[in-house]
C-alpha cells in the first residue's frame, strides 16, 4: 500500500508534536517552585532535575497555530486533523506548565475549547484540553478557580471517551 504526503507529513507533524512535547518535561517535577523555572536552580543530586531552557519564541507561536481548527493564514483554509490538534493541545499544555505567564495569557484557550459542540467538537482534543486544565489546577489553582464548573460539566458529559481519558 502506498501513503500519502498528506499521510506522511501528519505523521511527522504528531511525532514531532509529541517529542517537543516530551523535551519541554525534562527536568520538570511538579512540586518544584515557580523560582526553578525561572532559573533560580534547584538543589538535588538529579542532575537533569530543575533543568530548563526557554523555548524560542517562533516555537511556540507554531505549537499555537494548530491549536486552532483550521492553518492561519492561508487563502484556501485547510483543516487541520484532529490528531495534530489533540498533540498540539497537550504540547502547548506543557509549554505553559514550564510558563506561568503563557498559562494566564493562554487558559481560555483550553477553556474554549471545551466549550466546542458539533461538528468542531473533537473528542481527542477536549480531552487533552481538559487533561492540560486538570494539571493547572495543581500548578496554578489561582488561574484554574473559574473554569471549574465548566471542566466538571465535561466529566459528566455522554460521551464515553472523554470520561474515560479524563483525569
Amino acid at each position: 500500500q502506498f501513503i500519502s504526503n498528506e499521510q506522511l507529513t501528519s505523521s511527522r507533524l504528531d511525532r514531532v508534536l509529541f517529542t517537543a512535547g516530551e523535551l519541554l518535561m525534562i527536568g520538570f517535577h511538579p512540586s518544584e517552585d515557580l523560582s526553578v523555572a525561572k532559573g533560580a536552580g534547584v538543589e538535588s543530586n538529579d542532575t537533569i532535575r530543575g533543568l530548563y531552557f526557554k523555548p524560542p519564541k517562533r516555537t511556540v507561536q507554531l505549537i499555537q497555530s494548530f491549536l486552532l481548527p483550521t492553518l492561519p493564514g492561508l487563502e484556501e483554509q485547510r483543516k487541520i486533523p484532529s490528531k495534530i490538534r489533540a498533540h498540539a493541545f497537550a504540547a502547548f499544555g506543557k509549554l505553559c506548565l514550564r510558563d506561568e505567564s503563557l498559562a494566564k495569557e493562554s487558559i481560555n484557550i483550553f477553556a474554549r475549547e471545551l466549550h466546542q459542540e458539533g461538528l468542531e467538537s473533537d473528542p481527542a482534543v477536549k480531552s487533552n484540553a481538559l487533561l492540560v486544565l486538570g494539571d493547572f489546577c495543581i500548578r496554578y489553582t489561582h488561574l484554574v478557580d473559574k473554569f471549574l464548573p465548566l471542566m466538571a460539566s465535561c466529566l459528566q458529559h455522554q460521551q464515553s471517551e472523554k470520561r474515560l481519558q479524563s483525569p
